[in-house]
């Protein structure tokens, strides 16, 4: 019989562990790695396990393509002017009176909205775009606006992948009208832009991202 140990038989103590693997209670072999933790976001990419980030990486992001942000823009359009419309409406078939109204062939009759009428009319409207903003800006804060959570997109931090609350929702809405200003230049950057913003997303410091 030889005087050296057989290496393969079976040892009767389990292996100790070291360094920083964690073994099972018994038998001495090593655990599987922990899971990863859970995205930040629905919509952002798992960090595969055993990956460690830098400490000034970004989360991965699934960005929104232009067509689907430009499904929700028509949605929530659709949405504000439901909100709006009514003062229109009061305006053209409400209470009205006979004015002078210029044309090409002259000074002819017509009718116009009486003072009542007009006044009426300007509050409905500015109720409504007042009751838009609101609820644009804080359904989108808690996770979309209702254009947005039917095309499955919602607006994050572009840094940390987390949601942006209401008044930035509101500057970022204001900013808007930028993007629209040199035939709508900032509105179409998503086609070519590598993270698809638009100049408003650009500066408030946002991208849209898909979440299913």
């Amino acid at each position: 019989m030889s005087d050296f140990p057989d290496p393969f038989a079976p040892r009767s103590t389990p292996i100790e562990p070291t360094g920083d693997v964690p073994f099972a209670p018994q038998g001495g072999r090593p655990l599987p790695p922990p899971p990863p933790p859970p995205p930040p976001f629905p919509g952002a990419l798992s960090v595969p396990p055993g990956y460690i980030p830098y400490a000034d990486s970004r989360p991965l992001f699934v960005y929104s393509g232009w067509w689907r942000r430009a499904g929700a823009f028509v949605l929530d359009g659709a949405v504000g002017a439901a909100l709006y419309m009514p003062g229109f409406l009061y305006l053209q078939f409400g209470p009205q009176q006979d004015a002078a109204c210029f044309s090409p062939d002259g000074i002819v009759r017509c009718t116009e909205p009486t003072d009542a009428t007009a006044a009426v009319g300007l509050i409905l409207i500015v109720a409504g775009i007042i009751g838009f903003l609101l609820l644009y800006c804080m359904m989108a804060a808690r996770g979309g606006s209702p254009g947005q959570r039917a095309v499955g997109i919602r607006i994050v931090d572009a840094r940390t992948g987390e949601g942006v609350g209401p008044w930035r929702i509101f500057g970022r809405r204001a900013a808007s009208y930028l993007s629209s200003l040199p035939c709508y230049l900032g509105f179409l950057w998503p086609l070519w832009d590598q993270r698809k913003q638009t100049w408003h997303d650009m500066i408030a410091k946002t991208v849209v991202v898909k979440v299913r």
